[in-house]
């Protein structure tokens, strides 16, 4: 009697993406940025804090997102925290020294925004419903 095991296409759990281009990530999403000579991957891990002020209220202050990435380039790995708005994020004395953008040799990582804005004075948006938007171009020196 001989068997045949059939192999199944196993899912990608991860995309590529190139210089310039906009893309989005959700919680435990990974995308690989490769060019000739060079290759990093970006995995979104969470969002550390959303205080941004929602559309039906008046807010003093603007508030912020704070996101935390995993950026793994050979066998280094960082974990980065950026801003959504460096200018919001300086009324805040545990932000203030956040970017919105984090530079991997010559290529700029940088976060654009978070989905969905808050609606309501109480953020009831589970962590795990949230898309970061990013794009990767050349850093400026």
């Amino acid at each position: 009697m001989f068997f045949i095991k059939k192999k199944t296409a196993q899912k990608q759990d991860f995309s590529f993406i190139s210089i310039n281009q906009i893309f989005n990530l959700t919680k435990g999403q990974k995308v690989i940025f490769k060019d000739n000579t060079f290759e990093f991957e970006i995995t979104f891990l969470n969002v550390i804090r959303d205080t941004r002020c929602p559309k039906s209220a008046n807010c003093m202050k603007p508030g912020e997102a704070v996101v935390e990435l995993e950026i793994l380039k050979g066998d280094k790995k960082d974990i980065v925290h950026l801003v959504n708005s460096k200018i919001n994020a300086s009324f805040d004395y545990e932000y203030k020294h956040l970017e919105e953008f984090f530079d991997i040799d010559s290529y700029r990582l940088k976060f654009l925004d978070l989905d969905p804005y808050p609606e309501k004075e109480f953020n009831d948006i589970s962590k795990t419903k949230y898309t970061a938007q990013f794009k990767i171009e050349k850093a400026q020196k």
